[in-house]
């Protein structure tokens, strides 16, 4: 279960076109391909004008876990490249934004020591991977509508706010309730899968979000590949988004086209779920804001580990360059996860993430961001005594 996260990643076509796009960073801000005055930018550089926006960042993480299965260490890592055409500026396509997303991840994974089934770091993929993450055009119509066609990740548009993208679990990007979904998960990182998106504001300040996505990112049989294959059912999900002043709420609902096998083995059976969240501004200051916020959420017990989900945190500012925040994230077993009929010895119960960080922006395009993980009853397993998962991450732009 993966994600805040859009951290980097990396895609060797895109990478060499940004080096035989940019001959030299230092030589300009921008810089014109003759013959069809194309303007592009790098990140740091970006120019008004620019038609070709180039990002790439890396982000590593250093982890000493305590308890759980294993004490030990763990050093994960994740590239990122995007490169972003606007299609008008370039070839006169009005309201037109091609989009591509590649990544690299080492593959390390720091839940085989914790046991949690949260997972404490969201850059954490469990498999060595050069993948191509998003791929998509969206095209505007009018002033409050647009469509979205490509490979795309879910959790970039819905069930994301902005106060708990500063936490490093993941429970924390994306409702657990929702990322322990599908065959392969849902359309989130680090396999997505071929969507459609349909997005319209409403009124002031509301906006309606639904898409249609591939039932089954990728390929189970090669969990490294970038994969589309149409005939594993559809996952929908739409969303309501009403923002007023500085609070903003979210309400949701998803499900799977196709039946998915029960947990007990007796046969299968729908896959949905709802979820509602919220952020609020608690405190302005000159020397930094205090924000919270809150999300619940439930799937359906017969095919999910995890029925009931529920997290909050408060995170605050320090100048401009400091945040710290506190959140906690509890996800409950489902009923029949809870009482399994082989062996009630074995029934799952409830998992608790508690995360303390502060982040560091040290430079232009380095930030530092220690994290402090407690991990109450790690997987739900009652077996398995408490982690303690201590880490630091590191985050450069270039």
């Amino acid at each position: 279960m993966k994600k805040n996260k859009r951290s980097l990643k990396f895609t060797a076509a895109g990478l060499a076109a940004a080096f035989l796009i940019f001959p030299t960073v230092a030589e300009a801000d921008t810089h014109s391909r003759h013959g069809d005055d194309i303007i592009i930018a790098v990140d740091g550089l970006e120019n008004e004008q620019a038609a070709l926006l180039v990002h790439a960042a890396y982000t590593a993480d250093i982890w000493y876990n305590d308890g759980g299965v294993e004490n030990g260490w763990r050093y994960l890592d994740n590239l990122d490249v995007t490169a972003e055409l606007d299609l008008e500026r370039a070839i006169g396509w009005k309201g037109a934004t091609a989009f591509i997303y590649g990544l690299y991840n080492n593959g390390y994974s720091l839940s085989e020591l914790t046991g949690d089934g949260q997972t404490v770091s969201n850059i954490e993929t469990g498999e060595q991977a050069v993948r191509l993450y998003e791929a998509w055009i969206e095209q505007e119509f009018g002033a409050s509508s647009k469509v979205k066609i490509g490979l795309f990740d879910l959790n970039s548009e819905f069930d994301a706010l902005e106060t708990s993208s500063l936490f490093i679990n993941s429970a924390h990007g994306i409702g657990s309730d929702i990322a322990q979904s599908g065959e392969n998960g849902p359309s989130i990182f680090p396999l997505t899968s071929l969507a459609v998106r349909i997005q319209t504001q409403l009124a002031d300040g509301l906006t309606v979000r639904a898409a249609i996505l591939d039932g089954v990112p990728g390929d189970p049989e090669r969990p490294s590949r970038t994969t589309i294959k149409l005939n594993d059912g559809a996952l929908f999900i739409g969303e309501l988004d009403w923002t007023n002043g500085n609070s903003r709420i979210l309400a949701g609902a998803w499900g799977y086209s196709k039946k998915q096998d029960r947990l007990d083995g007796s046969g299968k059976s729908t896959s949905n779920g709802y979820y509602l969240r919220g952020e609020t501004l608690l405190r302005e200051g000159a020397q930094g804001n205090i924000s919270a916020f809150a999300r619940i959420g439930v799937a359906s017990d017969e095919v999910h580990p995890y029925g009931f989900f529920l997290s909050g945190g408060v995170a605050a500012e320090f100048g401009e360059k400091h945040m710290a925040g506190l959140a906690v994230a509890h996800a409950r077993s489902s009923d029949i996860s809870r009482s399994p009929l082989a062996d009630p010895e074995l029934a799952l119960e409830t998992e608790t993430a508690i995360e303390l960080t502060l982040a560091s922006q040290v430079s232009k395009d380095l930030s530092i961001q220690p994290s402090i993980q407690y991990i109450i009853n790690p997987g739900a397993d009652k077996g398995l005594p408490d982690a303690l998962a201590v880490g630091i991450r590191a985050s450069v732009g270039f």
